[in-house]
């Protein structure tokens, strides 16, 4: 072979070699966000594979997040937004975008509880099968068991709960709802804290695996 018809062969090559690694980079999703802490050994659902997290483990959009009877979780956002996941808990991370002053997430909780906390200008929707939550640099807990949600505000902030029957406001700290099957959001009242204290727990995660 011509000694110029083989060097084109090689620099060819080259090129396509050097375009696949280029592709195979700027495919990889953004990670947005670590594990901070965990209790026992919660697990995340990733492309239809499940995956045992621990501490600075990475998360990503449409991660799918499970806790069981002795296993809780702790992860933080690229904008140092908290969320804590609860014993016996199911949580999908949907989307999170962060711009220069503000950032949004969007999750969908089936099953437990969460506590969620925000350190700058930020809103997060949050969906259960009775009841959306919207959250304006609020934080939030949030349990859903059975055909019950509660919802409450942990820090100032804005809270609209909703549905199809109707919604609920919140803008002050400690104030919560409930929300029955096949019922509107109920009028938000001022949690004991006694009440505040007992459902915190149920979302501290206490050791750092």
């Amino acid at each position: 072979m011509p000694l110029r018809k083989k060097t084109s062969l090689i620099f060819g090559a080259c090129l396509l070699l050097m375009g696949c690694q280029t592709t195979s980079v700027t495919s990889e999703p953004p990670v947005i966000g670590y594990v901070t802490r965990t209790e026992g050994f919660p697990v995340v659902n990733r492309n239809n594979q499940e995956y045992i997290l621990a501490r600075q483990s990475k998360i990503y959009e449409d991660d799918i997040f499970d806790t069981n009877k002795s296993s809780k979780l702790e992860i933080s956002l690229a904008d140092n937004t908290v969320i804590s996941l609860g014993l016996r808990s199911h949580l999908v991370l949907h989307r999170f975008l962060m711009k220069e002053n503000s950032s949004s997430t969007r999750l969908t909780l089936t099953k437990g509880a969460l506590l969620t906390k925000m350190t700058r200008p930020a809103s997060l929707e949050l969906q259960t099968p009775l009841a959306a939550i919207r959250l304006q640099e609020a934080g939030v807990y949030a349990s859903f068991m059975a055909n019950r949600l509660e919802a409450v505000m942990t820090s100032p902030g804005n809270m609209v709960v909703s549905n199809d029957d109707g919604e609920a406001v919140a803008s002050a700290a400690g104030f919560g709802t409930t929300v029955i099957a096949g019922s509107a959001p109920q009028a938000p009242l001022s949690w004991t804290p006694r009440r505040l204290q007992r459902v915190l727990r149920e979302t501290t995660v206490q050791s750092k695996n």
